[in-house]
Order: C-alpha cells, then sequence, then structure tokens
C-alpha cells in the first residue's frame, strides 16, 4: 500500500476522509488478538478476537483481561496519533468483553489496576479515584476541600460563593494528587504529590504520608517508586542523589515511611 500511495507526480490524501491513508496504515498494527500458550505443548487458545487493542492487561491468575480498544473515529489533526480508546473488561466463560468506559469518559485517563482487575483507579485534575469492576460507581479518595457559599437571608442560588480567609487558605492549600500503583492484594494505593508520597485505604480514603518531599525539587533525590512488595509491607523505588553519585534501590516501609 505504501507505494501506491506515495509515487506519482502529485499525491493526494483529501482531509474530507475519516482517516488520511497514512494515519489509516499507522493503526493497522492495532489489529490484533489476545491468546493463551500452553508453553508445554505450544497449542493456542484464542480469549478474544480480533480487534483494535491499544493496549492490555491481565490477571495475576489469568481469569481476567483489562483491554483499552481504539474506537477513534477520525484523524485528530490538533493531536499527532491522538487516539480515543474503549475501555473494555473480559472475563473467564464468556465470548465478548464488557465495555467499562465509553471513548467520552476514558479521555485523558491512565487507568491503574489492582493485581486481579477487580479495582481501578486514575487520577483527574489532580483528584484520585477508584472504581469496583464491573460494575460499581467511582468514589473520590482525595475529595479537594468545598468552598462554603456566604449565607445570607435571601441571596441568590448558585452565586459565586465568597470564601473566608481561613477557607480560601485551605482550598489554595489543596493537594494534586498522581495514582502509582495497588497493592498485590488491592487493599492500598500508593499516590504522589510534590508535597510527597502517601499509601491510602481503598475502603476509606484513610490515608498517611510515608515520604515527605521539598517544595523546592532541587532539594529532593531523584526517586520512582517500582513495585510494592508482594506483602504490602513496603515500596520499593530507585533512588538518586542530586550532589554526588549515590544511587540504587531503597525499601521504604508502608507504614512508618522508614
Amino acid at each position: 500500500r505504501f507505494p501506491a500511495w506515495t509515487r506519482g507526480p502529485v499525491i493526494v490524501h483529501p482531509a474530507k476522509e475519516p482517516f488520511p491513508e497514512w494515519d489509516d496504515m499507522n493503526r493497522l498494527n492495532r489489529w490484533r488478538n489476545v491468546a493463551d500458550v500452553d508453553v508445554t505443548t505450544g497449542a493456542v487458545s484464542v480469549r478474544i478476537p480480533e480487534r483494535k487493542i491499544t493496549n492490555y492487561r491481565v490477571a495475576r491468575d489469568g481469569s481476567t483481561v483489562a483491554l483499552q480498544e481504539d474506537a477513534t473515529e477520525k484523524t485528530d489533526y490538533e493531536t499527532i496519533g491522538g487516539t480515543e480508546n474503549r475501555l473494555l473488561l473480559w472475563a473467564q466463560g464468556t465470548t465478548e468483553p464488557k465495555t467499562i468506559l465509553a471513548p467520552k469518559d476514558a479521555k485523558g485517563l491512565t487507568p491503574r489496576w489492582s493485581d486481579d482487575l477487580k479495582s481501578m483507579a486514575w487520577a483527574k485534575q489532580g483528584e484520585v479515584f477508584v472504581r469496583a469492576l464491573p460494575d460499581g460507581e467511582p468514589r473520590s479518595l482525595t475529595p479537594k476541600p468545598k468552598p462554603k457559599p456566604e449565607e445570607k437571608p435571601g441571596a441568590a442560588p448558585n452565586v459565586t460563593p465568597i470564601l473566608t480567609p481561613e477557607e480560601k487558605k485551605e482550598t489554595e492549600a489543596a493537594e494534586s494528587f498522581a495514582v502509582e500503583s495497588f497493592s498485590r492484594d488491592g487493599t492500598k494505593l500508593l499516590l504522589t504529590s510534590r508535597k510527597g508520597w502517601y499509601v491510602v485505604n481503598v475502603v476509606d480514603g484513610a490515608r498517611r504520608q510515608i515520604l515527605t518531599l521539598e517544595t523546592d525539587e532541587e532539594k529532593n533525590p531523584r526517586i520512582a517508586a517500582l513495585d510494592w512488595t508482594p506483602d504490602g509491607a513496603a515500596i520499593v523505588a530507585t533512588m538518586g542523589a542530586r550532589d554526588k553519585w549515590e544511587r540504587g534501590l531503597v525499601r521504604i516501609d508502608a507504614t512508618s515511611g522508614v
């Protein structure tokens, strides 16, 4: 197809088409299926028939597959390689995966999955949400302070809130969080912000800080979480000093932060 599209004195790819030829061809490598391969016999069993799969993840026990399916309807001329994905969940014993999030709801989200794929978490505008799958409702684990409107007799509804100095300070101090990963058993989440790292209980949102960071990033070591230990007792991370040759792996206790 490539020579047919590029040979000749003038090649025209009309923008009125949903996808120009070059973009359509670039998306062809997403047509694939998900299958099991028996490592002893080499036998292949297809789990999910061929579709445009952007990425996928398999539960540790192999019973569930979460995948993002390319549902882009036309080329996005503002974002190079822009893709709209449909979030799907396939369970053992079913033939077709179930839609968890439509493209409009999944846009801009980077989901983090529990080990068994029974929960997912994501951050949106600095707020972290968690959802039990397949049919649970999203709930916030890090609700931001909500300003209270000034209460005056006869005040019009939906007026712009007037904040006290204390409320304004509380709102401005609200942290913006990002999601790192679930613990192996799915009961805890590691969250990060500019102020530090936190371990959050998925059930009730109780949060404790295990690592404190300076406001000036240059004063902090370069640190990145790798994974939880299997028992959920600690976080393994890489760490490197900014002012000397000192780098390696560290273990951060998920309770004390030591």
